[in-house]
């Protein structure tokens, strides 16, 4: 089941002042995202300490914060 990427105000324009090379790194984990959002421990890490629904992806030196359910990223 593919999930549908939703985005919070601001992060498409943070996202594209980025540099191109990370630009890209960053939408290659984004479409990965929906395909298998739950959290690996790899690159996908869930937030135990702060958030339970809260999980992370790495990036290279940056930091994707994310939650999903049945259908949404």
């Amino acid at each position: 089941m593919s999930h549908t990427l939703s985005m919070k105000e601001g992060f498409l324009s943070e996202w594209l002042a980025l540099p191109a090379k990370e630009q890209t790194q960053v939408g290659t984990k984004l479409k990965a995202l929906t395909a298998d959002p739950r959290p690996d421990g790899v690159t996908k890490k869930q937030l135990v300490h702060v958030n339970r629904e809260v999980c992370r992806l790495r990036s290279g030196d940056y930091r994707v914060f994310y939650t999903f359910d049945d259908r949404y990223v």
